[in-house]
């Protein structure tokens, strides 16, 4: 029914859709042992000096810093609001840096 030749073009993009598959794996894995490592970091920052990491946000800080309910914060991370999902995937921490540049392009989006 197909060439060879077709059939070798088809057994390589076979291949190649089973590494990026791998590779899309990897990096999320990644990803995630970034996030718990942050986690990590943050509450034995927080166990050793009692101060909060100065680059990540509890739902709390965040909720009161923008004078909002968890629910409200809840229907803003639903829309697009950053946040990270850390451990468990229960605990969520919020990034400053990632909060300003989506409440720059935001307001870039609204003018």
């Amino acid at each position: 029914m197909y060439s060879s030749e077709m059939k070798n073009l088809m057994r390589k993009q076979a291949n190649y859709q089973r590494l990026v598959l791998k590779f899309t794996e990897n990096l999320f894995e990644t990803q995630k042992q970034i996030a718990e490592l942050n986690y990590k970091e943050i509450r034995k920052s927080k166990t050793n000096d009692k101060k909060s990491n100065p680059d990540y946000l509890t739902s709390k800080e965040v909720c009161k810093i923008f004078d909002m309910s968890s629910t409200t914060l809840y229907r803003e991370r639903l829309k697009g609001f950053p946040y990270q999902k850390i451990g468990d995937g229960k605990k969520i921490i919020f990034s400053k840096k990632e909060i300003t540049e989506y409440l720059k392009n935001k307001k870039n989006e609204n003018l």
